[in-house]
Protein backbone atom coordinates (compact mmCIF):
# COMPACT_ATOMS: atom_id res chain seq x y z
CA UNK A 1 0.00 0.00 0.00
CA UNK A 2 3.02 2.36 0.82
CA UNK A 3 4.85 1.50 -1.90
CA UNK A 4 1.42 2.54 -4.60
CA UNK A 5 1.16 5.62 -2.33
CA UNK A 6 5.21 6.73 -3.22
CA UNK A 7 4.47 5.25 -6.99
CA UNK A 8 1.62 7.70 -6.99
CA UNK A 9 3.04 10.65 -5.55
CA UNK A 10 5.96 10.34 -7.20
CA UNK A 11 3.83 10.49 -10.97
CA UNK A 12 1.71 13.64 -8.93
CA UNK A 13 5.22 15.54 -8.82
CA UNK A 14 6.71 14.03 -12.17
CA UNK A 15 3.02 15.68 -13.52
CA UNK A 16 3.43 19.13 -11.81
CA UNK A 17 7.47 19.41 -12.53
CA UNK A 18 6.35 18.54 -16.33
CA UNK A 19 3.51 21.27 -16.12
CA UNK A 20 5.59 23.63 -14.44
CA UNK A 21 8.16 23.20 -17.33
CA UNK A 22 6.01 23.66 -20.16
CA UNK A 23 4.42 26.30 -18.72
CA UNK A 24 7.88 28.25 -18.67
CA UNK A 25 8.08 27.00 -22.40
CA UNK A 26 4.91 28.21 -22.87
CA UNK A 27 5.66 31.40 -21.68
CA UNK A 28 9.37 31.49 -23.70
CA UNK A 29 7.39 30.61 -26.88
CA UNK A 30 5.01 33.63 -25.94
CA UNK A 31 8.04 36.13 -25.63
CA UNK A 32 9.80 34.75 -28.62
CA UNK A 33 6.69 35.97 -30.85
CA UNK A 34 6.25 39.42 -29.10
CA UNK A 35 10.19 40.10 -29.94
CA UNK A 36 9.79 38.38 -33.66
CA UNK A 37 6.77 40.72 -34.35
CA UNK A 38 8.70 43.83 -32.62
CA UNK A 39 11.66 42.79 -34.71
CA UNK A 40 9.95 42.75 -37.77
CA UNK A 41 8.33 46.05 -37.54
CA UNK A 42 11.69 47.23 -37.32
CA UNK A 43 12.78 45.38 -40.89
CA UNK A 44 9.56 46.26 -42.30
CA UNK A 45 11.31 49.38 -42.10
CA UNK A 46 14.90 50.00 -41.72
CA UNK A 47 15.22 53.31 -41.75
CA UNK A 48 12.75 54.25 -39.05
CA UNK A 49 14.58 54.76 -36.04
CA UNK A 50 12.39 56.87 -33.01
CA UNK A 51 14.57 59.39 -30.78
CA UNK A 52 12.57 60.26 -27.41
CA UNK A 53 12.92 63.82 -26.83
CA UNK A 54 13.59 64.40 -23.54
CA UNK A 55 14.68 68.35 -23.25
CA UNK A 56 13.89 71.49 -24.69
CA UNK A 57 17.22 71.34 -26.53
CA UNK A 58 15.95 68.34 -28.45
CA UNK A 59 12.58 69.98 -29.47
CA UNK A 60 14.82 73.22 -30.86
CA UNK A 61 16.96 70.89 -32.90
CA UNK A 62 14.47 68.80 -34.69
CA UNK A 63 11.23 70.26 -34.54
CA UNK A 64 7.96 70.49 -31.43
CA UNK A 65 5.57 68.43 -32.94
CA UNK A 66 5.33 65.65 -30.97
CA UNK A 67 7.63 63.33 -28.39
CA UNK A 68 9.28 61.43 -30.68
CA UNK A 69 11.42 62.27 -33.92
CA UNK A 70 12.48 60.38 -37.03
CA UNK A 71 16.15 59.49 -37.52
CA UNK A 72 17.58 58.66 -40.96
CA UNK A 73 20.65 55.62 -39.87
CA UNK A 74 21.91 55.74 -42.93
CA UNK A 75 22.94 59.88 -42.26
CA UNK A 76 25.30 58.79 -38.94
CA UNK A 77 24.14 61.84 -37.00
CA UNK A 78 23.26 64.22 -40.18
CA UNK A 79 19.56 65.06 -39.79
CA UNK A 80 17.86 67.54 -40.80
CA UNK A 81 17.55 70.24 -37.88
CA UNK A 82 14.61 72.40 -38.64
CA UNK A 83 14.47 75.09 -35.47
CA UNK A 84 11.77 77.04 -36.77
CA UNK A 85 11.52 75.40 -40.34
CA UNK A 86 8.08 73.50 -41.00
CA UNK A 87 8.77 69.79 -42.41
CA UNK A 88 6.76 68.95 -45.46
CA UNK A 89 6.22 66.32 -47.80
CA UNK A 90 3.92 65.81 -51.29
CA UNK A 91 1.46 63.67 -51.08
CA UNK A 92 -1.61 63.21 -53.32
CA UNK A 93 -0.80 66.08 -55.88
CA UNK A 94 0.01 68.77 -52.62
CA UNK A 95 2.35 69.78 -50.05
CA UNK A 96 0.89 68.96 -46.53
CA UNK A 97 2.69 69.16 -43.26
CA UNK A 98 4.94 65.99 -42.66
CA UNK A 99 4.88 64.14 -39.63
CA UNK A 100 8.23 64.30 -37.99
CA UNK A 101 7.91 61.25 -35.97
CA UNK A 102 7.68 58.93 -38.97
CA UNK A 103 9.26 58.57 -42.22
CA UNK A 104 9.04 61.97 -44.29
CA UNK A 105 12.56 60.91 -45.92
CA UNK A 106 15.26 58.33 -46.98
CA UNK A 107 18.06 59.32 -48.53
CA UNK A 108 18.91 56.23 -49.93
CA UNK A 109 16.00 56.20 -52.09
CA UNK A 110 16.46 59.99 -52.97
CA UNK A 111 14.04 61.58 -50.90
CA UNK A 112 15.53 64.68 -49.57
CA UNK A 113 14.33 66.42 -46.53
CA UNK A 114 12.25 69.25 -47.46
CA UNK A 115 10.70 72.74 -45.46
CA UNK A 116 9.36 75.59 -45.32
CA UNK A 117 9.03 79.19 -43.95
CA UNK A 118 5.15 80.05 -43.89
CA UNK A 119 3.34 82.99 -43.78
CA UNK A 120 1.82 84.44 -40.26
CA UNK A 121 -1.61 83.18 -41.70
CA UNK A 122 -0.54 79.86 -41.89
CA UNK A 123 1.30 78.86 -39.00
CA UNK A 124 -1.62 77.52 -37.25
CA UNK A 125 -1.96 74.54 -39.80
CA UNK A 126 -1.18 71.13 -38.20
CA UNK A 127 0.46 68.03 -38.99
CA UNK A 128 -1.42 66.58 -42.54
CA UNK A 129 -3.07 69.70 -43.34
CA UNK A 130 -2.40 70.62 -46.90
CA UNK A 131 -0.71 74.01 -48.23
CA UNK A 132 -1.69 76.58 -51.05
CA UNK A 133 2.13 77.54 -51.98
CA UNK A 134 0.87 81.00 -53.03
CA UNK A 135 -0.48 81.65 -49.77
CA UNK A 136 0.76 79.91 -46.74
CA UNK A 137 4.82 79.66 -47.93
CA UNK A 138 7.46 82.10 -48.23
CA UNK A 139 9.62 79.67 -48.91
CA UNK A 140 11.04 76.18 -49.60
CA UNK A 141 14.20 74.44 -48.56
CA UNK A 142 16.15 71.10 -49.04
CA UNK A 143 18.51 69.56 -46.65
CA UNK A 144 22.06 68.80 -47.69
CA UNK A 145 23.19 66.24 -45.17
CA UNK A 146 27.11 66.88 -44.14
CA UNK A 147 29.12 63.95 -45.79
CA UNK A 148 32.85 63.29 -47.05
CA UNK A 149 33.48 62.31 -50.86
CA UNK A 150 36.03 61.02 -53.15
CA UNK A 151 36.09 60.59 -56.58
CA UNK A 152 36.85 57.89 -58.97
CA UNK A 153 38.86 60.32 -61.48
CA UNK A 154 38.58 57.71 -64.50
CA UNK A 155 35.40 59.21 -65.98
CA UNK A 156 35.82 57.17 -69.13
CA UNK A 157 35.82 58.37 -72.51
CA UNK A 158 32.58 60.13 -72.88
CA UNK A 159 32.76 63.20 -70.32
CA UNK A 160 28.77 63.21 -71.05
CA UNK A 161 28.57 59.93 -68.78
CA UNK A 162 30.88 60.86 -65.62
CA UNK A 163 30.67 58.27 -63.12
CA UNK A 164 28.87 58.41 -59.70
CA UNK A 165 30.84 60.42 -56.58
CA UNK A 166 31.26 58.32 -53.74
CA UNK A 167 29.81 59.91 -50.56
CA UNK A 168 29.90 58.80 -46.94
CA UNK A 169 27.49 60.85 -44.54
CA UNK A 170 28.99 61.43 -41.17
CA UNK A 171 28.80 63.71 -38.32
CA UNK A 172 29.90 67.07 -36.82
CA UNK A 173 33.04 64.91 -34.86
CA UNK A 174 34.69 63.46 -38.33
CA UNK A 175 36.27 65.25 -40.42
CA UNK A 176 37.74 63.95 -43.09
CA UNK A 177 41.09 65.63 -44.92
CA UNK A 178 42.15 62.86 -47.82
CA UNK A 179 42.98 64.24 -51.24
CA UNK A 180 39.29 62.54 -52.44
CA UNK A 181 40.88 60.34 -54.91
CA UNK A 182 40.67 56.36 -55.26
CA UNK A 183 43.01 54.03 -54.13
CA UNK A 184 43.36 51.49 -57.14
CA UNK A 185 39.27 50.23 -57.63
CA UNK A 186 38.33 51.06 -54.47
CA UNK A 187 37.11 54.52 -52.76
CA UNK A 188 39.44 56.19 -50.33
CA UNK A 189 40.94 59.53 -49.00
CA UNK A 190 37.58 60.73 -48.21
CA UNK A 191 37.36 64.40 -47.58
CA UNK A 192 34.65 66.49 -45.91
CA UNK A 193 32.55 68.58 -48.46
CA UNK A 194 34.31 72.38 -47.09
CA UNK A 195 29.96 73.35 -47.73
CA UNK A 196 29.69 72.01 -43.91
CA UNK A 197 32.42 74.06 -42.44
CA UNK A 198 31.17 77.53 -41.57
CA UNK A 199 33.37 80.34 -39.78
CA UNK A 200 35.22 77.82 -38.24
CA UNK A 201 31.84 75.37 -36.96
CA UNK A 202 31.44 72.01 -37.93
CA UNK A 203 27.63 71.74 -39.40
CA UNK A 204 25.37 68.28 -39.65
CA UNK A 205 24.39 70.26 -43.02
CA UNK A 206 22.48 73.09 -44.91
CA UNK A 207 19.11 74.19 -45.98
CA UNK A 208 19.37 75.40 -49.91
CA UNK A 209 16.52 76.92 -51.53
CA UNK A 210 14.63 74.71 -53.34
CA UNK A 211 14.50 77.24 -56.23
CA UNK A 212 16.40 80.37 -57.79
CA UNK A 213 15.04 83.44 -55.21
CA UNK A 214 11.62 84.80 -56.58
CA UNK A 215 9.61 87.60 -55.05
CA UNK A 216 10.87 90.73 -55.04
CA UNK A 217 14.33 92.99 -53.26
CA UNK A 218 11.96 93.85 -50.27
CA UNK A 219 10.12 91.04 -50.07
CA UNK A 220 11.83 87.62 -51.52
CA UNK A 221 10.36 84.30 -51.39
CA UNK A 222 11.25 81.01 -53.03
CA UNK A 223 8.69 79.21 -54.80
CA UNK A 224 8.14 77.45 -57.98
CA UNK A 225 6.37 78.84 -60.97
CA UNK A 226 7.04 82.24 -60.46
CA UNK A 227 9.87 84.43 -62.64
CA UNK A 228 13.51 84.21 -60.85
CA UNK A 229 14.55 87.28 -59.02
CA UNK A 230 17.03 88.90 -61.64
CA UNK A 231 18.19 92.41 -62.38
CA UNK A 232 20.28 92.97 -59.22
CA UNK A 233 24.38 93.43 -58.78
CA UNK A 234 25.65 90.89 -56.51
CA UNK A 235 25.93 93.19 -53.34
CA UNK A 236 22.04 93.86 -53.41
CA UNK A 237 21.73 89.52 -54.10
CA UNK A 238 23.86 89.51 -51.14
CA UNK A 239 21.56 91.80 -49.43
CA UNK A 240 18.37 90.66 -50.21
CA UNK A 241 19.61 86.86 -48.89
CA UNK A 242 19.59 88.04 -45.51
CA UNK A 243 16.19 89.01 -45.34
CA UNK A 244 15.17 85.50 -44.98
CA UNK A 245 16.44 85.87 -41.22
CA UNK A 246 15.92 89.65 -40.48
CA UNK A 247 12.71 90.07 -42.57
CA UNK A 248 11.02 86.72 -41.97
CA UNK A 249 12.42 85.98 -38.38
CA UNK A 250 14.09 82.54 -38.41
CA UNK A 251 16.50 81.79 -36.04
CA UNK A 252 19.03 80.00 -38.62
CA UNK A 253 21.53 82.64 -40.98
CA UNK A 254 20.40 82.82 -44.08
CA UNK A 255 23.15 84.23 -47.01
CA UNK A 256 23.52 83.76 -50.42
CA UNK A 257 25.11 80.86 -51.68
CA UNK A 258 28.71 80.32 -51.76
CA UNK A 259 30.40 78.18 -54.68
CA UNK A 260 31.17 76.31 -52.29
CA UNK A 261 27.23 75.15 -51.07
CA UNK A 262 26.48 75.12 -54.90
CA UNK A 263 29.29 72.12 -55.11
CA UNK A 264 27.89 70.43 -52.56
CA UNK A 265 24.26 70.35 -54.01
CA UNK A 266 26.20 69.23 -57.13
CA UNK A 267 28.44 66.29 -55.63
CA UNK A 268 25.48 64.88 -54.12
CA UNK A 269 23.15 64.83 -57.06
CA UNK A 270 25.93 63.00 -58.94
CA UNK A 271 25.91 60.34 -56.32
CA UNK A 272 23.98 57.25 -55.23
CA UNK A 273 21.58 59.34 -53.08
CA UNK A 274 20.85 61.99 -56.19
CA UNK A 275 19.43 61.56 -59.56
CA UNK A 276 22.46 59.44 -60.74
CA UNK A 277 21.56 57.10 -58.04
CA UNK A 278 17.54 57.17 -59.20
CA UNK A 279 17.27 54.12 -61.36
CA UNK A 280 14.31 55.33 -63.48
CA UNK A 281 17.34 57.72 -65.44
CA UNK A 282 19.07 55.56 -67.50
CA UNK A 283 22.54 56.71 -69.47
CA UNK A 284 22.59 60.67 -70.63
CA UNK A 285 19.31 61.30 -68.69
CA UNK A 286 21.03 61.11 -65.06
CA UNK A 287 22.36 64.64 -66.27
CA UNK A 288 19.93 66.74 -64.09
CA UNK A 289 17.35 68.02 -66.85
CA UNK A 290 17.58 71.90 -68.11
CA UNK A 291 15.08 74.47 -67.22
CA UNK A 292 14.75 75.98 -70.60
CA UNK A 293 11.73 78.80 -69.84
CA UNK A 294 13.00 82.16 -71.05
CA UNK A 295 10.76 83.92 -68.88
CA UNK A 296 12.75 82.06 -66.19
CA UNK A 297 10.02 80.70 -64.60
CA UNK A 298 11.28 78.38 -61.47
CA UNK A 299 11.06 74.73 -61.35
CA UNK A 300 10.52 74.14 -65.46
CA UNK A 301 12.19 71.58 -67.12
CA UNK A 302 12.92 70.62 -70.79
CA UNK A 303 12.49 67.08 -70.17
CA UNK A 304 15.84 66.48 -70.88
CA UNK A 305 19.61 67.56 -70.40
CA UNK A 306 19.39 70.00 -73.51
CA UNK A 307 15.89 71.76 -74.96
CA UNK A 308 15.29 74.36 -76.89
CA UNK A 309 14.01 77.19 -75.25
CA UNK A 310 10.56 78.26 -74.42
CA UNK A 311 8.74 81.12 -72.79
CA UNK A 312 7.29 78.80 -70.24
CA UNK A 313 9.36 76.02 -70.18
CA UNK A 314 8.60 72.56 -71.41
CA UNK A 315 6.38 70.98 -68.43
CA UNK A 316 6.57 71.96 -64.23
CA UNK A 317 8.46 71.47 -61.64
CA UNK A 318 5.49 68.89 -60.38
CA UNK A 319 4.87 66.92 -63.70
CA UNK A 320 5.85 63.81 -61.45
CA UNK A 321 4.22 60.60 -63.99
CA UNK A 322 6.75 58.64 -64.95
CA UNK A 323 7.29 58.11 -68.88
CA UNK A 324 9.84 55.08 -68.63
CA UNK A 325 12.50 54.29 -71.25
CA UNK A 326 14.61 55.81 -69.10
CA UNK A 327 13.83 59.28 -69.03
CA UNK A 328 11.93 59.33 -65.82
CA UNK A 329 9.79 62.43 -65.02
CA UNK A 330 9.45 65.44 -66.75
CA UNK A 331 9.32 67.63 -64.52
CA UNK A 332 11.09 65.78 -61.27
CA UNK A 333 14.14 64.97 -63.88
CA UNK A 334 15.22 68.76 -63.84
CA UNK A 335 15.73 68.39 -59.95
CA UNK A 336 18.83 66.81 -58.44
CA UNK A 337 16.90 63.37 -57.13
CA UNK A 338 15.20 63.02 -60.21
CA UNK A 339 11.79 63.05 -58.00
CA UNK A 340 9.94 66.68 -56.72
CA UNK A 341 11.77 66.26 -53.33
CA UNK A 342 15.14 67.42 -54.57
CA UNK A 343 16.81 71.07 -55.70
CA UNK A 344 15.35 72.64 -58.81
CA UNK A 345 16.94 75.47 -61.30
CA UNK A 346 20.69 73.83 -61.36
CA UNK A 347 20.93 74.04 -64.78
CA UNK A 348 19.40 76.45 -67.11
CA UNK A 349 16.60 78.61 -65.91
CA UNK A 350 18.35 82.01 -65.10
CA UNK A 351 22.40 82.36 -64.40
CA UNK A 352 23.35 82.02 -61.07
CA UNK A 353 25.65 84.30 -59.29
CA UNK A 354 27.41 82.82 -56.37
CA UNK A 355 29.62 84.07 -53.33
CA UNK A 356 32.87 83.24 -55.19
CA UNK A 357 35.79 86.07 -55.57
CA UNK A 358 39.45 86.26 -56.79
CA UNK A 359 41.03 87.92 -54.23
CA UNK A 360 38.87 90.12 -52.16
CA UNK A 361 38.20 91.91 -55.66
CA UNK A 362 35.44 94.24 -55.95
CA UNK A 363 34.61 97.23 -57.76
CA UNK A 364 31.39 99.57 -56.38
CA UNK A 365 30.23 100.27 -60.00
CA UNK A 366 29.81 97.10 -61.03
CA UNK A 367 29.30 94.56 -57.93
CA UNK A 368 28.01 97.50 -55.46
CA UNK A 369 30.43 96.23 -52.82
CA UNK A 370 32.56 99.13 -51.28
CA UNK A 371 34.20 96.37 -49.06
CA UNK A 372 33.83 92.60 -49.00
CA UNK A 373 31.88 90.96 -46.74
CA UNK A 374 32.59 88.61 -43.55
CA UNK A 375 35.03 85.94 -45.33
CA UNK A 376 33.02 83.25 -44.00
CA UNK A 377 30.33 84.26 -46.37
CA UNK A 378 32.00 83.80 -49.70
CA UNK A 379 34.95 81.55 -51.01
CA UNK A 380 38.42 83.25 -51.94
CA UNK A 381 40.29 82.32 -54.80
CA UNK A 382 43.45 83.33 -54.71
CA UNK A 383 44.58 82.44 -58.71
CA UNK A 384 42.77 82.33 -62.01
CA UNK A 385 43.61 78.90 -61.81
CA UNK A 386 41.08 76.48 -60.62
CA UNK A 387 42.85 73.79 -59.68
CA UNK A 388 45.07 75.47 -58.06
CA UNK A 389 42.82 78.67 -56.51
CA UNK A 390 42.07 77.41 -53.06
CA UNK A 391 46.11 77.02 -52.48
CA UNK A 392 45.95 73.30 -54.64
CA UNK A 393 42.46 71.99 -55.64
CA UNK A 394 39.55 73.63 -54.41
CA UNK A 395 37.78 70.43 -52.91
CA UNK A 396 33.96 70.16 -53.47
CA UNK A 397 33.86 73.54 -55.74
CA UNK A 398 33.06 71.77 -58.62
CA UNK A 399 35.53 73.27 -60.56
CA UNK A 400 38.81 70.99 -61.29
CA UNK A 401 38.08 67.63 -60.20
CA UNK A 402 34.73 68.00 -62.47
CA UNK A 403 36.21 69.32 -65.05
CA UNK A 404 34.31 68.49 -68.71
CA UNK A 405 31.06 66.51 -66.77
CA UNK A 406 27.97 66.76 -69.10
CA UNK A 407 30.11 69.76 -71.23
CA UNK A 408 28.98 72.82 -70.48
CA UNK A 409 31.02 76.52 -70.00
CA UNK A 410 34.40 75.87 -67.87
CA UNK A 411 34.80 79.50 -67.16
CA UNK A 412 36.95 81.05 -63.99
CA UNK A 413 37.51 83.88 -62.42
CA UNK A 414 40.11 86.63 -63.77
CA UNK A 415 41.04 90.26 -62.92
CA UNK A 416 38.59 91.91 -64.98
CA UNK A 417 35.61 89.15 -64.22
CA UNK A 418 36.41 88.56 -60.23
CA UNK A 419 33.08 86.76 -59.25
CA UNK A 420 31.70 82.96 -60.52
CA UNK A 421 28.19 82.32 -61.81
CA UNK A 422 27.15 79.01 -61.82
CA UNK A 423 24.52 76.36 -64.02
CA UNK A 424 23.99 78.04 -67.42
CA UNK A 425 20.66 79.31 -68.24
CA UNK A 426 17.50 78.48 -70.73
CA UNK A 427 19.21 79.73 -73.89
CA UNK A 428 22.47 77.70 -73.69
CA UNK A 429 21.22 74.35 -73.81
CA UNK A 430 24.75 72.68 -75.05
CA UNK A 431 26.43 74.74 -72.80
CA UNK A 432 24.67 74.52 -69.72
CA UNK A 433 24.77 71.90 -66.76
CA UNK A 434 25.09 71.62 -62.95
CA UNK A 435 29.02 71.78 -63.41
CA UNK A 436 28.83 74.52 -65.75
CA UNK A 437 30.89 77.53 -64.77
CA UNK A 438 31.61 80.95 -66.00
CA UNK A 439 32.70 84.60 -65.01
CA UNK A 440 31.35 88.07 -64.98
CA UNK A 441 32.41 91.31 -63.07
CA UNK A 442 29.12 91.10 -60.27
CA UNK A 443 26.74 93.48 -62.67
CA UNK A 444 22.95 93.16 -62.03
CA UNK A 445 22.09 91.10 -65.57
CA UNK A 446 18.57 90.05 -66.30
CA UNK A 447 19.80 86.64 -66.71
CA UNK A 448 21.10 86.73 -63.31
CA UNK A 449 19.37 85.53 -60.17
CA UNK A 450 20.70 83.72 -56.94
CA UNK A 451 20.11 81.26 -54.93
CA UNK A 452 19.76 81.29 -50.71
CA UNK A 453 20.88 78.80 -48.20
CA UNK A 454 20.46 78.76 -44.38
CA UNK A 455 22.74 77.78 -42.03
CA UNK A 456 22.73 76.80 -37.95
CA UNK A 457 25.40 79.07 -36.77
Amino acid sequence: MNKRKNYIYKNILQSNKGFAISSIMYLILVLAVVLMTISLAVLSNRHLLIVKQKDKALEDIYGKQGDFVYIDPILNGSDPILGDLTPVVYKGNKWIIADNSTTWYDYEHQEWANAVILNNTAKNKVVGQSLNLENDVIAMFVWIPRYSYTINDTIGSDPNLPRAIDIKFIGTDTVDDGAATYSGNKPSEWHTHPAFTFDNQELSGIWVGKFETTGTEVDPTILPNLQSLTNQNINTQFETSKLFKTKYEISFDSHMAKNSEWGAVAYLSQSAYGKYGNSNYKEANKEVYINNSSDMYTGRSGGSPSANENSDGTCKYDDIEESGLGKGQCGGGASTTGNITGVYDMSGGAFEHVMGNLNNTTSETYDGFSSMPESKYFDEYKTEDSSTACNGICYGHALSETSGWYGGYENFVSSSNPWLGRGGYFGSSDATSIFASYYYNGSSNSNGSFRVVLVDA
